[in-house]
Parts: C-alpha cells; structure tokens; sequence
C-alpha cells in the first residue's frame, strides 16, 4: 500500500525542484524547443537540425551558384527551396524506415513515432507544392528586380529622340545634351559625372564620331 513521503523527504524534494530551472545556454535551449518533433516533416520550425547543417549548407551553396542571387529577396527563395530539398532527404529515410519494416511484418504497421505511407505521400505532395512556390516567387524576384534594373520610359523615351534628332542635325544632338548630372531628374545622366553620357550611348560609332568632330571645330573657333 502506497504511503505519503515523509515531511524530510518532500522538503528535500522542494529544494531539488527550486535549482532546476532548465536549459540556460542558447544551445541547450534551441535543443529543448525541439524535444517534441518526431521527423519534422510539417513542424513550423523548419530549421536545420544541428546534424544537418553541413548538409544544408551543400544544398543552399549548389543553389546560390545555380541561380546567383541578386538582393536578400531572392536569397529567401532560394533559402527556401534549399528547405524543402533538405525536408525531401528526410522523407526519403523515414519512407525507406517504414517500407523496410513493412515487408518484415506488414500486420505491425509502421514502426511507432513514424507515420504511414499514405501520410509520407502527403508528405511528398506538400513538399512539391512548396518547392513550386518558392521556385515561382524566385522567378518573380527576378523579373522585379530586372524590371528596376532598366531604364524608366521617360529616359527610353528622352534616348530615342536625341538619336531621331542626330539624324537630321548631328548639332541638335550636342544642344540636346543634358546640363545636369542628378539621375533623379534627368534620366539620361545615370549617375554620371558626364553629362550626356547615357545619351551618347543611343549613338552608333560613326555617329559618335560626327559628334565629336563637331565638338571640336566648335572649341578650335
């Protein structure tokens, strides 16, 4: 018959509870928050797990040489897609796990703790779904930050009738030239000390050199 502790032993109990307070490094607290996953397949913590890390950082390396990302926007995505590869590595093993064990004793189920094979196939869709994701949202990164990469229509614009007006007066060209090297208010200047020379880049060579031959008999008079 179970009796209640005596009073010296609850009082050493109490005082054995009052110094444990848990983990207090970071690494020992990062390791606590993960005691209850089982595989991680669909745990909002989607970091690596400490034994991973290498093989995450191979992953996200093949893919930052692969798709060369250009500002933190498409590092995400590729971080992203780096992700799922390394979650698709671990259904690999844990489907492997239960299909081996499956053949060994197929009235058993799946061993305790894994999930069953129509879960692993949902698994998989889920995975699919979010490398399509994430590869698209990289696309659409790329197209963004191309589109800012270009000119404006204003300065596309401007560049396309200095080049009409050279045709007709090579000197309409030269009088055309901007004055004012502010890329916010002029588009042609491009952050330039020079001015005119985005506009001078509309040119062909030969029209390059008209202007330039008309620039210097106009300093020789």
């Amino acid at each position: 018959m179970a009796t209640s502790p005596s009073a010296a032993r609850s009082d050493a109990s109490r005082r054995n509870g009052a110094l444990s307070h848990g983990p207090v490094t970071p690494e020992g607290k990062e390791a606590s928050s993960r005691n209850a996953v089982r595989h991680g397949l669909c745990a909002a913590d989607t970091r690596p797990e400490p034994e991973e890390k290498a093989l995450f950082e191979a992953l996200h390396a093949a893919l930052v040489a692969q798709h060369g990302p250009a500002d933190e926007a498409q590092e995400h995505w590729v971080r992203q897609m780096a992700l799922v590869m390394l979650r698709e590595r671990r259904l690999n093993v844990i489907e492997d796990r239960v299909t081996a064990a499956l053949l060994d004793a197929p009235e058993k189920g799946p061993p305790a703790g894994l999930p069953s094979l129509p879960t692993i196939l949902r698994y998989r869709a889920r995975l699919e779904r979010d490398w399509r994701h994430a590869s698209g949202q990289l696309a659409a990164a790329r197209t963004r930050h191309k589109q800012q990469a270009r000119p404006g229509p204003a300065g596309a614009q401007a560049l396309s009738g200095l080049a009409a007006a050279f045709a007709s007066d090579p000197r309409a060209m030269q009088a055309a030239m901007p004055a004012s090297s502010d890329e916010a208010a002029n588009p042609l200047a491009g952050g330039t000390n020079e001015p005119g020379q985005h506009a001078r880049g509309a040119l062909n060579r030969a029209q390059r050199r008209r202007l330039e031959a008309c620039q210097r008999h106009d300093k020789a008079a």
